[in-house]
């Protein structure tokens, strides 16, 4: 009956890194659906997979089993950690429906919730405490690093309103810190829409952004001795 069982842990143990238990968390995704038999089937029927009963496995003092034990997975799971951008520009409208920000959050919201046994999110925004004076105030954590919680994720992160500028920079910068003292394996997502606009000292025309986009890709082809030949063989 639990014979079945053993494949999906095999591939389970194969995919899931041991850790310290410091850090570590049971894996217990949701039971399959679907019915079956006792014999035939168990919880999940054609899922190949018998959980023992609609409630997870039988209790290790069952009775008329043969080696019921129960081997709970754990796993440290990678720190996914979004910066989102909720500058002025974020809620302009985009097409099929809702603002540039709504679509990005729904997005990271779907991706926590379809990961919630694997991954650990976290998220922080900028800019935030904003006002007219300041409308370059940079950012912060808004839900700290937490496995299994997508519903809090979602609640943290699609309650902000978008405005003011952009202060990129200055946000990573006070991240730094929090970020490395985090430790693990670590994934930061930056979620933006375009360049930092709070930075005074760094600025240029359009003329100018694109003369020196071009110098740049001249120089990294000068770098090569086989690359950026043009379709008639010569080089650039």
């Amino acid at each position: 009956m639990y014979a079945r069982a053993i494949p999906c842990v095999l591939v389970a143990l194969g995919l899931l890194a041991c850790s310290s238990a410091d850090d570590s968390h049971t894996f217990a995704p949701p039971l399959p659906g679907g019915s079956g038999g006792a014999r035939s089937g168990g919880v999940g029927g054609g899922s190949g997979f018998d959980a023992g009963g609609p409630t997870g496995p039988p209790p290790l003092d069952a009775g008329g089993l043969c080696g019921n034990q129960i081997h709970p997975i754990t796993t440290k799971p990678p720190i996914v950690y979004f910066i989102f951008d909720i500058s002025g520009s974020m809620s302009e409208a985009v097409a099929g429906g809702g603002t540039r920000y709504s679509v990005v959050q729904a997005a990271a919201a779907k991706l926590v919730e379809s990961l919630r046994y694997v991954i650990k999110p976290g998220a922080a925004a900028f800019p935030l405490d904003t006002n007219g004076t300041d409308p370059c105030h940079p950012g912060g954590e808004i839900f700290p690093p937490t496995f299994g919680d997508p519903y809090h994720f979602d609640l943290a992160t699609g309650s902000l309103t978008p405005y003011g500028g952009t202060p990129t920079a200055a946000t990573l910068a006070a991240l730094q810190p929090k970020l490395a003292a985090l430790g693990g394996k670590l994934i930061a997502v930056l979620a933006t829409d375009g360049g930092p606009n709070c930075n005074p000292k760094a600025s240029c025309s359009a003329a100018d952004c694109v003369v020196r986009a071009r110098v740049r890709r001249r120089r990294r082809c000068s770098r090569r001795t086989a690359g950026c030949a043009s379709r008639s063989g010569r080089r650039r």
